[in-house]
């Protein structure tokens, strides 16, 4: 026995001496994944670290040079009010990151994001005002409508959030409101306000607003629930780039499909059944949301009083619908949710037939009178 457990133990030595020799030409499995991934922990490789190194310059560059322009801005005006300061710094910013890059497109959207808050905290540095900036270059004119809500409170910092940004005209629709409601949009010096003296729905609260403004791009908010500037900019940035309708990627907090209710299943087979899998539960029934000129012309600002008619509206006429960002979003009833989706369903049969796209291959029905189409066969005699 103690000649065996002798003769066990040398064989665990040489063991592990072989697979130590072993390891040792092949590398370990800490330094191939070090070799795969470009350098151990705190020793970077060279590419890697010169784009860390670069990027940080670069954030660095344009804090400096919105300190430079802050400053220069309020020498010039000592007296110069946040909203004045804050046009100067948007118009500032479109120049320099034009001239920066070879087309505004040349980066992508978090490298500009990234530089713009730099370039906004420079602004505040140097002009020593607390002033709320997010820059974004467009190469159109862009517009917001707000469903005021009922919440004055969250009213007025979603009308701060959305002064951040450049635009154009803020397009508040209130309903039947109190007073404090009131008085927290007209306090806004950019806001339009327009009233409809009854208990108003937020679809045809964006409606109505859509139609009262004729920018390039209008963003769409809900003046119940703020949102910071910068994820709000992004819904603009996707619209500028050339997509037709960025929506708020809600899908991705989505659960398991047994677990989800009426609500989400609806909005998925309703983007199944019109040929947009990838869109998931996305809707355009989520706030926020941005839709470009080309698509509001397409379907007509009315529709959208209808969430999910619109959004089948915007699939059917093969527009650019796109995910724009990522936010909280509101609940939809149920009850309200199905009679929409009807809606959206009959304004896609209306467009492209009873079976959409889906051609019926089992089914001869022309034995029963009905008519061969391009799309499929109709399920009805013509008479």
């Amino acid at each position: 026995m103690a000649i065996r457990l002798k003769m066990t133990g040398r064989a665990k030595r040489t063991k592990r001496h072989r697979s130590a020799h072993d390891s040792a030409s092949r590398g370990s499995p800490l330094q191939r994944r070090r070799a795969r991934w470009g350098g151990s922990r705190g020793t970077r490789s060279a590419p890697r670290g010169r784009r860390t190194k670069t990027s940080s310059l670069s954030v660095l560059r344009w804090r400096q040079e919105g300190a430079r322009i802050g400053a220069a801005w309020r020498s010039e005006h000592p007296h110069g009010t946040k909203e004045a300061l804050r046009d100067y710094a948007q118009r500032q910013w479109s120049v320099k990151a034009q001239a920066g890059a070879a087309g505004i497109r040349a980066l992508d959207w978090p490298a500009w994001r990234s530089a713009g808050l730099a370039f906004a905290r420079g602004i505040r540095d140097g002009s020593g005002l607390a002033v709320a900036l997010m820059p974004l270059a467009l190469r159109g004119r862009a517009a917001a409508v707000v469903s005021a809500g009922s919440d004055p409170d969250a009213l007025r910092s979603t009308l701060e959030q959305l002064s951040a940004l450049p635009l154009e005209e803020i397009v508040v629709v209130l309903g039947e409101a109190p007073e404090a409601l009131w008085f927290a949009a007209r306090q806004h010096p950019n806001a339009v306000v327009t009233h409809v003296p009854q208990t108003l729905d937020p679809g045809i609260g964006r409606a109505l607003g859509a139609k009262l403004t004729g920018e390039d791009i209008v963003l769409f908010a809900d003046g119940s629930m703020p949102v910071p500037a910068v994820a709000l900019a992004s819904f603009l940035w996707r619209c500028d780039g050339g997509m037709d309708a960025a929506l708020n990627d809600c899908a991705s907090r989505d659960r398991l499909f047994h677990q989800r209710g009426e609500v989400p299943w609806m909005k998925e087979f309703l983007n199944m059944s019109l040929g947009r899998p990838d869109l998931k539960t996305n809707s355009l029934d989520a706030l926020p949301f941005a839709l470009s000129r080309t698509a509001l012309d397409a379907v007509g600002a009315s529709v959208l009083a209808v969430p999910p008619r619109a959004h089948a509206a915007l699939l059917v006429k093969g527009l650019k619908v796109g995910i724009g960002g990522r936010t909280p979003r509101t609940a939809t009833a149920e009850e309200l949710a199905a009679g929409d989706h009807a809606e959206a369903w009959r304004e896609a049969i209306t467009a492209k037939g009873p079976r959409l796209h889906y051609q019926d291959k089992v089914r001869n029905r022309s034995v029963v009178g009905g008519v061969v189409h391009d799309t499929g066969i109709h399920p009805y005699p013509v008479l």
